[in-house]
């Protein structure tokens, strides 16, 4: 999908793009699929740390 971004539309995905992405993923029960995304965040130099620390807070918001 975002291979497809870059090369249809120029957008380059971002930590927002990336966020949103992955929560929506867990969310729909789609845990190995985030979790992939999360994997090829790594090699990218965004910050995953930083992606996670804003989905596990959110997530648990949303739970609480």
């Amino acid at each position: 999908m975002f291979s497809r971004l870059c090369k249809d539309w120029c957008v380059q995905p971002n930590i927002v793009t990336y966020n949103i992405v992955i929560s929506g993923l867990c969310r729909h029960g789609f845990v190995d699929e985030a979790y992939g995304l999360f994997k090829m965040i790594e090699k990218d130099p965004l910050d995953a740390e930083e992606l996670i620390q804003e989905i596990v807070s959110k997530e648990l918001r949303i739970l609480s």
